[in-house]
């Protein structure tokens, strides 16, 4: 699941980073925070629309009131793990098993997402990150994969 902002955004720093040169290295590393905190913030949202719109098919009002109220906590923790957990818990193990068995989630795909997450984390919380433009741009060509094969439950 593309999502524009990122991409957009992934292209102008893209731009700024081939005009600038390579000896700007501390600017490619700012880009790359900022667009890891940019990627993460839309997973979180699409996480959100994804199970949203899920609860939106049911017209059974006590399955909404179950899992409706567990949604912000769901995007809280976007790790591979607690999105598996948190669709087993509320969506029932089938609908987890489906996602192990969907063939787009690698395990490339499943670690280059948590390389994603962990850099965040990392970037967010004081010790930054040594990943590289290319690197996240490599990253996430893959680990958006994760929000189709969510969407697909």
């Amino acid at each position: 699941m593309r999502i524009l902002e990122v991409d957009s955004a992934i292209d102008r720093c893209r731009e700024h980073l081939q005009c600038c040169g390579s000896q700007k290295e501390h600017i490619e590393a700012y880009l790359t925070q900022y667009l890891l905190v940019l990627i993460y913030a839309n997973f979180e949202k699409k996480i959100k629309e994804i199970i949203t719109d899920k609860l939106a098919c049911t017209c059974n009002m006590l399955v909404k009131s179950y899992i409706e109220p567990s949604v912000d906590d769901a995007i809280k923790k976007i790790s591979m793990e607690e999105l598996k957990k948190f669709v087993a818990r509320r969506f029932g193990k089938p609908h987890r098993d489906k996602i192990k068995k969907d063939s787009s989630l690698t395990l490339q795909v499943e670690i280059y997402y948590g390389n994603i997450i962990n850099n965040r984390h990392m970037t967010s919380h004081g010790s930054g990150s040594s990943m590289t433009f290319l690197d996240l741009v490599n990253f996430y060509e893959e680990a958006h994969k994760v929000l189709d094969a969510l969407s697909n439950i």
